[in-house]
This record gives C-alpha cells, structure tokens and sequence, in this order.
C-alpha cells in the first residue's frame, strides 16, 4: 500500500475502502470456517475421513 494518496473525492474513497474491508471480511470468515471444518475433522478421532 502506498503512502502517497491521489486526490480523489472522499465519498469514493471511502466507498471502495468500505467494500474492500467487506470484501477482505468475508474472504477471512470463509478462510476461517475452512480452516476450523479442516481442524475438526483432523482433530475428532470418532470422524475417519476415506480418501
């Protein structure tokens, strides 16, 4: 990310730096839920995943 800012109008800015948290937001909660689906299966020893 640069320092260095363009002048833009503010409303704009603000709106795509609101979209990309969102963005950013929803692509960690998958990243998230992934990640503790992956680790509950793998850590449950009831669970026995066939391949």
């Amino acid at each position: 990310m640069k320092m260095l800012k363009p002048p833009t109008p503010l409303g704009s800015r603000r709106r795509r730096g609101l979209w990309l948290r969102l963005a950013a937001n929803g692509f960690g909660q998958a990243l998230s839920a992934i990640f503790a689906t992956v680790l509950i299966s793998y850590s449950s020893p009831i669970q026995v995943v066939e391949y």
